[in-house]
């Protein structure tokens, strides 16, 4: 594990985080794209299914509290639009709301595929 995730505890079973828990169990195929290990951001994955795997682990009280768009954005944007997965420190938490909100304009609409939950 490398970035953030590298020395966190996954709050499901108490045990340190690795690639599986977010990105799946890979099939000998998955470097040829195939739709078993979970690529962020990508349109092959629904918005439901990306949130769904950062909200087993990120709960929604906490990003309630933590920032107000998480609540409302949860089912229309992914996670992964925002925040990057392995960076050494998440660029949105050094945001004031205001430069949050500014961010949150620009991100374009959901397309058709992804709204579906």
């Amino acid at each position: 594990m490398h970035g953030k995730h590298a020395s966190v505890i996954n709050p499901n079973n108490k045990l340190p985080v690795t690639c599986t828990n977010c990105h799946g169990q890979p099939s000998p195929q998955h470097r040829e794209g195939v739709k078993d290990v979970m690529r962020f951001n990508e349109p092959m994955y629904k918005v439901g299914e990306q949130n769904s795997v950062c909200m087993s682990c990120h709960l929604p009280e906490q990003l309630q509290k933590a920032f107000w768009p998480h609540d409302v954005h949860v089912t229309k944007v992914a996670c992964a639009s925002c925040h990057s997965l392995h960076p050494q420190q998440d660029t949105m938490q050094t945001l004031s709301d205001k430069g949050r909100i500014k961010i949150l304009r620009r991100l374009p609409q959901r397309s058709a595929h992804q709204s579906e939950l």
